[in-house]
């Protein structure tokens, strides 16, 4: 072990720390709901250029409806932020508060923040519909803990409170939405 370590005092006690600095982050990843030890907060960013952490900003503590976009997407892109649009008025008060709207872009090298909040007016977003870009990695691994990995296009509802996250596909068109719930209700 001496050769190994090269002799060095310092370096023996460091590998003999270790286990002493791994039992303080299992202990605090134990105390983190099954939730957010799943989805992580992973950085992503808003449409004004501010950093969000997925689940304890995003997801925790409300309803979510979420989809993967790019903002130079002429099909079926729009249509679907037409339907948020709409979507934000069913959600009413809830919107911002217990429910949020989150687009996530998945063309994070072209989709800056200026370009989705410029997509976000084009729509006429409030308060709580969300922009998201990001490192590539990011905005991958995001996508792929809510089963959104492109190319795949739909949109999914979620609260943390049920165990099932319902897909609904992009290109299929409903009469109108279904009305807002509180999820303490």
């Amino acid at each position: 072990m001496n050769a190994m370590l090269g002799n060095s005092k310092l370096t023996r006690r460091s590998l003999l720390s270790l286990p002493l600095l791994a039992a303080p982050l299992a202990a605090l990843q134990e105390n983190q709901p099954a939730a957010q030890r799943y989805f992580t907060d992973v950085v992503l960013v808003n449409q004004f250029g501010q950093p969000m952490r997925f689940y304890s900003d995003l997801l925790k503590d409300h309803v979510v409806v979420i989809n993967a976009f790019f903002s130079a997407c002429k099909d079926s892109c729009p249509m679907m932020a037409g339907t948020y649009s709409k979507l934000q008025d069913v959600l009413g008060l809830h919107l911002g508060k217990d429910a949020y709207l989150i687009s996530i872009s998945v063309d994070s090298e072209s989709d800056t923040p200026e370009k989705l909040k410029e997509y976000g007016e084009r729509f006429h977003a409030r308060p709580g519909w969300f922009f998201l870009t990001g490192k590539k990695e990011n905005v991958e691994f995001a996508l792929t803990k809510v089963g959104l990995k492109p190319p795949r296009r739909r949109i999914i509802c979620r609260s943390l409170w049920s165990a099932t996250w319902p897909r609904v596909y992009g290109k299929k068109r409903s009469a109108s939405p279904a009305p807002a719930k509180s999820p303490r209700s």
